[in-house]
């Protein structure tokens, strides 16, 4: 399973621009970014939401079309919380691979127990690691 987290809204440079919305739902080019994303994985594909998002009937078509399903979430909690709930919820038991609803790859060859980390090519708040993998 594929599990997109998207629970919490973007940050304020992109609320600028687009709104209040989440991640996954940025645009990129003439498509969302979870479109781009769903097609990164062949397993099922789960998008996590702020339980106070309302989808427009067009992206919920879309998204049934991709055949993404979606969970909605406390959007206060913090990402390691959000993505313990997606577990438990979904009662998930098999394999997992996570990706970040702000991310997009053109390509990804998920690995069983493995991490995906790219350098930064634009000044936004990312997460950066240490060579021991340390934030």
């Amino acid at each position: 399973m594929l599990l997109i987290t998207s629970a919490k809204y973007s940050s304020a440079d992109f609320t600028l621009e687009f709104g209040k919305i989440v991640p996954s739902f940025l645009p990129l080019g003439n498509k969302r970014l979870y479109e781009y994303q769903a097609k990164l994985s062949k397993e099922k594909v789960v998008l996590s939401l702020p339980n106070n998002f309302k989808v427009n009937r067009c992206d919920l078509e879309k998204l049934e079309k991709l055949n993404i399903k979606l969970i909605f979430v406390e959007p206060n909690l913090s990402l390691g919380e959000s993505i313990l709930y997606c577990i438990n919820a979904l009662n998930i038991n098999g394999n997992l691979s996570i990706l970040h609803g702000d991310t997009f790859f053109s390509n990804l060859d998920l690995k069983e127990d493995s991490l995906c980390v790219s350098a930064v090519r634009e000044n936004y708040e990312w997460a950066y690691l240490d060579k021991e993998f340390n934030i």
